[in-house]
Formats: C-alpha cells, sequence, structure tokens
C-alpha cells in the first residue's frame, strides 16, 4: 500500500504550477501517511546539509529537522 501512496502523492504533484500547491505529506488509513520532498529536493529550495543527509539516509540534525518542517504541506485521502 505504501508503494502505492506514494505514486499516488507524485502523480498528484505533477500537475502543480506553484511550490505552495506541492503536497509533501499524504495521510491515509487511520494514521498512516507518506512523504515525498522530491519537489524541493534541489539547492533552490534546500541546504546542502540537508540534501545530503536525505541523500544518505542519515539522522537530520536538529537544524536540518527544523528546515525540513517548512517543506511539510499535508493533505488527507479519506
Amino acid at each position: 500500500m505504501n508503494n502505492a501512496m506514494i505514486a499516488y502523492l507524485k502523480e498528484l504533484n505533477k500537475s502543480v504550477t506553484r511550490s505552495d500547491e506541492v503536497v509533501t505529506r499524504l495521510y491515509y488509513g487511520d494514521s498512516e501517511y507518506v512523504e515525498d520532498f522530491s519537489y524541493f529536493a534541489n539547492e533552490d529550495y534546500m541546504s546542502k546539509g540537508l540534501l545530503e543527509a536525505i541523500k544518505n539516509k542519515t539522522t537530520l540534525t536538529d537544524k536540518q529537522s527544523m528546515e525540513l518542517q517548512y517543506f511539510v504541506q499535508e493533505d488527507v485521502i479519506s
């Protein structure tokens, strides 16, 4: 189900024309969610340190976590 929801989230974001329309966290089911920050995963939006941490799947520092929260834009599938 997770892979299907990620695919849906990526498809949903293909038609956006502004960054404030992008959904990065999609809730489904009881309280499950998927995240996709690929729209913002470039140096125009994120710091090099955050991009590297995401790419390498390392634990984020507090500063990086705060930076990432800026890009969380949620939606819910009922």
